[in-house]
Parts: C-alpha cells; sequence; structure tokens
C-alpha cells in the first residue's frame, strides 16, 4: 500500500479591522456586492455606487465623511475611479485614503494610476492583502472627525 503525505494546510494571517467608513465604487454589481459583503462582516460601515457621477453625489450627501475609498479604476462611461477618488478629496478639501483596483496593463492608465498617491492592487487582488491595506489607511483617528486630515493645496 502507498502512502501518501497530506498536503500542508494553508494558514492565513488574521486581519485585524479597525471598522470605519469605506466608499466603494465599482460598475460591476456581481464585485461591488462582494465587497460590500466582506467590508460590512469586517465591521465597516459601507456606503456604494456604480459611476463616478453617483460616487461624487453620495460623497456631498454624507458629508466626505469617508475613512477610506476602495474604487475601481474602469467604471464604463464618464469618470474613472482615479478621477472620481481625485475629485472626492479635492471638494472635500482632504485626502481621502483610496485603493485602486485595476487590472489594465496598458501604459497610459497605469501612468495615470502611478501619478496619483493611490493605493494601486491589480486585479484579482488578494482579499487579505486587501483588507490589510484598508486596515492600515482607516486605522487610528477617524479622518472625519479628527483634526489630523491631511490638507492638500487645491489649485483654483
Amino acid at each position: 500500500m502507498e502512502q501518501t503525505t497530506p498536503a500542508p494546510i494553508e494558514t492565513k494571517r488574521a486581519v485585524f479591522s479597525p471598522g470605519g467608513r469605506i466608499l466603494v465604487i465599482d460598475d460591476d454589481e456581481a464585485v461591488r456586492e462582494a465587497h460590500e459583503t466582506l467590508l460590512e462582516c469586517m465591521g465597516y460601515e459601507v456606503f456604494s455606487a456604480d459611476t463616478g457621477e453617483k460616487a461624487l453625489a453620495l460623497a456631498e450627501q454624507e458629508r466626505w465623511r469617508f475613512d477610506a475609498i476602495l474604487a475601481d479604476y474602469r467604471l464604463g462611461a464618464g469618470l474613472t475611479g482615479t478621477q472620481t477618488a481625485t475629485e472626492i478629496s479635492r471638494r472635500a478639501g482632504f485626502a481621502i485614503p483610496t485603493v485602486v483596483l485595476t487590472g489594465d496593463t496598458a501604459v497610459e492608465p497605469i501612468l495615470e494610476l502611478s501619478s496619483t498617491a493611490f493605493t494601486i492592487l491589480h486585479k484579482p487582488a488578494d482579499t487579505d492583502e486587501l483588507l490589510e491595506i484598508l486596515a492600515s489607511l482607516s486605522s487610528g483617528e477617524r479622518r472625519f472627525r479628527g483634526r489630523s486630515r491631511r490638507q492638500f493645496h487645491i489649485p483654483s
């Protein structure tokens, strides 16, 4: 009788979630709902939109009070995720930490993404890595409540 060695068990790190308010922007309903469910299970209060324009309206309605933004790069017609997050931060008057997900490999989108201060994750993103990044971005004093908001110059 041949003996087989059992496959090693893959262990995952526990991810601490500080909670907070996250804006999810994705035009793919299944992906958006998956992110909503994941983040809600991790204790986040989640707001979502399927276009950049709807995200801007929602952000204004919520008085820009988000600890982080999770945006897909390509949102169909209209603004990209990068343009949307940049405009939300501009209108808010402070930088909201942002993670942009992309499947793009073309030069122009990659150059646009790399010119921002946003965290970029390539699809398919590792769930643990995404949660760790969001936890680090939204940890500590809530950005929208405290006086520690990072201010940046908004050109006229």
